[in-house]
């Protein structure tokens, strides 16, 4: 599950520093990274909401 999806999004990302692409590393990084804090942040609104 989640474990894996980590591993495969560092090793691209390290993988995309290695060969220069920093740019494309940060994007990758932005790509994944920012909409999961997003959704935490929907998810625990929804909660107070709800509760």
């Amino acid at each position: 599950g989640s474990l894996t999806t980590f591993s495969t999004f560092s090793y691209e990302t390290v993988a995309l520093m290695s060969e220069g692409r920093t740019m494309a590393a940060l994007t990758n990084i932005g790509a994944n990274v920012v909409p999961s804090i997003l959704c935490v942040i929907a998810g625990l609104a929804v909660v107070e909401i709800l509760s």
